[in-house]
């Protein structure tokens, strides 16, 4: 009989043990085999100890920096039973350097993992968002030089050109889209206060980038400007002496060369900035040349260009002096 009570009370004990956890089990999840009362994988707990599998179960979300640090509040999610993806939120300024998203298991109202981090690292703290004051000083590429005489020595005269020569293509009956250098010079030809009718822009072309082009008697060109925008301008253009002159007179829509705002239209390609190209295409002969300037800061080079040859001082300056300063900045 004792032996029986023996037997019976070791038999009730590896029953208990059966829920316990060294009982071995397979999660339905994810198939891992475990023997604690949750996998540790997913976080299912064991199927024979869910008491309410279809309560839910809440999970805090962070969103902090690099240095733990709280960026947003904490958020708290309700998820039901079930496998979920929880997702990071973008944050202005930030970039996630954390995983950018947790997968979270709900089972039996318990969530895991019941938290969550999203981690950031801050990207504009060296950012100084103080807007700047346009500097009308700033001349980019180009610069204002004094015509010199046949001594070397300056003259009161002075123009506008690039810092450096420009590169450029010219062909004609003998080459093709050989070497190119091309200067430009805007300047002032009278003490005119109507800017229309004052400056003068000329270009001179060195073929190779050594031999200038010249000529003794005047030689007609038609002259194509592109700006920024796209926008197409033409005007006529005289080769006389050293140069290439444009003059005031354009080609209206029939090609018909007519006086029009050719020289006016390219002037202000130039002061709207940018990229513009211009080719120049001479009449009865086949040699053109092609070349492209960046505009950039030309329209503060030209304001302190009126400004220096009129003598005039900041703040005094005439109403149309001040609505170019206005354009600019």
């Amino acid at each position: 009989m004792k032996r029986l009570i023996i037997i019976f009370v070791i038999a009730l004990s590896f029953t208990s043990c059966a829920t316990c956890e060294n009982t071995i089990w397979i999660c339905p999840s994810c198939g891992k085999t475990t023997n604690t009362n949750y996998c540790p994988e997913c976080g299912i707990k064991r199927p024979d100890l869910v008491t309410n599998g279809n309560a839910p179960a809440s999970v805090t979300i962070h969103y902090t920096n690099e240095n733990g640090h709280p960026l947003l509040p904490d958020q708290t999610l309700i998820l039901e039973q079930g496998i979920h993806s929880v997702s990071a939120q973008e944050i202005e300024g930030c970039f996630l350097i954390s995983p950018s998203s947790f997968s979270v298991t709900v089972d039996d109202g318990f969530a895991y993992p019941s938290e969550i981090t999203f981690a950031y690292v801050t990207i504009m703290n060296n950012v100084d968002e103080t807007p700047t004051v346009p500097d009308i000083n700033d001349l980019g590429k180009w610069t204002i030089n004094y015509y010199v005489d046949r001594f070397g020595d300056k003259t009161g005269k002075k123009y506008i050109t690039t810092l450096r020569d420009i590169d450029g293509t010219f062909s004609n009956s003998a080459t093709t889209n050989s070497e190119l250098k091309a200067r430009i010079l805007i300047d002032r030809n009278d003490t005119d206060l109507n800017l229309k009718k004052c400056t003068r822009i000329a270009i001179i072309l060195y073929e190779y980038e050594k031999n200038q082009v010249k000529s003794s008697y005047d030689r007609s060109f038609r002259i194509y400007v592109r700006d920024s925008n796209g926008e197409k301008t033409s005007s006529k253009g005289s080769l006389y002496g050293d140069r290439v002159y444009i003059d005031s007179w354009g080609y209206d829509k029939d090609n018909k060369h007519n006086k029009g705002p050719g020289l006016e239209k390219i002037l202000n390609a130039l002061y709207r900035g940018g990229e513009v190209k211009f080719v120049l295409e001479e009449e009865n002969s086949t040699s053109s040349y092609v070349f492209t300037i960046d505009a950039s800061k030309f329209g503060n080079a030209y304001y302190n260009l009126i400004m220096e040859e009129s003598k005039f001082e900041s703040g005094n300056e005439p109403d149309w002096a001040k609505e170019m300063r206005k354009n600019i900045e």
